[in-house]
């Protein structure tokens, strides 16, 4: 029996043919190129969008907001929903291509690669400079792979298949955008003024760029941005059928005329493809980390090798691995090393701090600290340390980490800005990780001589307490005219129940300070518990003084005329108020 196969064509099942998208007939390597550059401005535009600091994008928001309420990581959270937008094809009859690959794994890889390398900087003209320039980045590589031909990428397809029916690109996108976006929010997402740029500004470009980026005479892609109807594709000849003998004959297709189609049978993954993907589930159900124990059981040690040399799954820490596919995190990278680590081992400096929610720059690597004595190790950063000491380190969300305290002494050791410090102090103080006392005593244990930071600490902790850079400002204010230091964050009880935590109160007086700044104090709820607390606290005899963040910043000499006023003249200071 002869089995007949159709002329300059591969034996496709048309289950598979409604899948995926065929590769074009021409210009391959140009349409190759086109998506690879494309993608890789997609990817600079995220970077230069994350450097801003401005706002996430709607989709960023979205997996912000659902990996709180979740708990999942953020990456795994992005693989999860591009899996389910995928589905949304199906009624949209969208097809996956070459791009759609491209899409999954260079992006991601583009972001790692280059946001290490973009400088940070406060000033809002250079901020601004890279939002507008991350915008533009990403409508223009958005235009140049989607008009290569190859296939888009999850979101995009959504835009794409909506855009075939009728609805114009910008409508399409910016409609996308914003039901993201009110998703994102509702579960909790952030956002800013990139966010509001992002959602409104996307759609228009990517609507002004897409038609003009796409190749001369390509019917592959939308037939025009603007129209609501694309042209037809010429309709396909009728498929030529061959002999294994060499003689060019029609041959009707399996089902019209054709009794035996038993050799055309669909295409199934073979045993090496299911293994790769049962091992991705296993990563997705362990925050996109395996290891070795976890590749083994479900291959030999040759396939696993294969995998890892031919760069499918990369070393995070010793023995734990990521697919190419999923972008490296900071949860990451901090639960392989500490896996590996152990309890030879804990969390560093930010890092530690980063985990622990305290108020830092996210960095870009999870460092960790261990005794002296540890060998390095490939791909992890370690600090070694002769001052290791167990009460230093304790367990938080199922890692070792360093406290609060001594990671701020660390941190500080490494350079960090007497900004970055004011912010770390105040926060973790606020957020109960740690006390001023608590920090004062570690500082003076592993202060030592010689150690780089220690002497900044030690002049910020002068002014620490508080719970934010207004009470920091206060209490520099107090220190600088001679007034006694208040204490910070004092209880009021009555009857077993707490009526107020205020501020500050001047020891040995009925003195209390309140600094107000807007985050909190704004609503009607807020001024009508604002209003019973004072109440409460002056009818039990205390002289409750109020100011607010213009008070404190721009008429300090009016803050203290009215404090020292309300103090004995036992804590008045000697001197006259000067100008602060």
């Amino acid at each position: 029996m002869l089995q007949q196969v159709p002329r300059g064509s591969h034996r496709v099942s048309g289950s598979v043919a409604h899948v995926f998208l065929p590769l074009p007939p021409d210009r391959i390597p140009e349409r190759i190129l086109r998506c690879m550059v494309g993608l890789a401005m997609f990817g600079l535009g995220i970077s230069m969008f994350i450097t801003s600091e401005l706002g996430l994008a709607a989709w960023d928001v979205f997996h912000q907001g659902f990996g709180r309420k979740t708990g999942i990581p953020t990456g795994i959270v992005i693989e999860l929903t591009g899996a389910v937008i995928v589905l949304l094809w199906i009624p949209l009859k969208e097809k996956m291509g070459l791009g759609t690959l491209m899409n999954v794994i260079e992006i991601g890889l583009v972001v790692y690669l280059i946001d290490d390398h973009l400088p940070h900087s406060n000033l809002l003209v250079v901020r601004f400079a890279y939002l507008g320039g991350g915008l533009l980045s990403i409508a223009l590589g958005t235009g140049l792979y989607i008009g290569a031909g190859l296939g888009s990428g999850p979101r995009d397809g959504l835009m794409l298949g909506l855009a075939k029916r009728g609805i114009s690109v910008r409508v399409a996108r910016t409609g996308i955008e914003l039901v993201v976006l009110a998703a994102g929010l509702a579960l909790g997402g952030a956002i800013g003024i990139g966010t509001v740029a992002f959602t409104f500004g996307i759609g228009p470009l990517v609507h002004v760029f897409m038609p003009k980026l796409r190749l001369r005479g390509d019917v592959t892609v939308l037939a025009s941005a603007h129209s609501p109807t694309p042209a037809p594709p010429p309709p396909a000849p009728p498929p030529q059928f061959v002999s294994h003998t060499g003689h060019g004959a029609p041959w009707p297709a399996c089902g019209q005329g054709r009794v035996n189609c038993r050799n055309e049978v669909p295409a199934v993954p073979s045993w090496g493809m299911k293994r790769s993907l049962s091992l991705v589930e296993v990563g997705n159900r362990n925050g996109g980390l395996v290891t070795d124990s976890d590749a083994l059981a479900l291959m030999g040690p040759e396939a696993w090798r294969r995998r890892q040399d031919g760069g499918l799954w990369l070393e995070v820490a010793p023995h734990h691995y990521r697919h190419v596919a999923a972008p490296l995190t900071f949860d990451m990278q901090a639960r392989a090393g500490a896996a590996w680590l152990g309890h030879r081992g804990a969390l560093f400096g930010s890092s530690a701090l980063t985990w622990l929610s305290v108020e830092v720059p996210t960095p870009h690597h999870a460092e960790f600290l261990v005794p002296r004595g540890r060998r390095s190790i490939r791909s992890l950063v370690l600090h070694t340390t002769t001052r290791w000491d167990e009460r230093d380190v304790f367990r938080h969300k199922g890692l070792r980490t360093t406290t609060a305290a001594r990671a701020i002494i660390d941190w500080a050791t490494q350079g960090a800005s007497a900004r970055d410090l004011e912010r770390a102090i105040d926060s973790a103080i606020r957020l109960r990780r740690t006390a001023l006392s608590r920090l004062t005593d570690r500082l003076g244990v592993l202060s030592g001589s010689g150690r780089g930071g220690v002497v900044l600490l030690r002049e910020l902790l002068l002014d620490s307490g508080g719970e934010s850079h207004l009470e920091r400002r206060f209490l520099q204010l107090v220190r600088r005219v001679g007034l006694p230091r208040p204490q910070t964050q004092v209880v009021f009880r009555a009857n077993g129940t707490t009526v107020a935590r205020v501020d500050f109160r001047f020891p040995g007086t009925n003195v209390i300070v309140e600094v107000s700044g807007r985050l909190g104090h704004s609503s009607d709820s807020d001024r009508r518990k604002d209003a019973r607390r004072r109440n409460h606290l002056q009818q039990a005899g205390q002289i409750v003084l109020e100011f607010t963040t213009a008070d404190v910043i721009e008429t300090p000499d009016h803050v203290l005329q009215v404090l020292i006023r309300s103090l004995p003249d036992t804590q008045r200071p000697r001197a006259s108020v000067a100008r602060v």
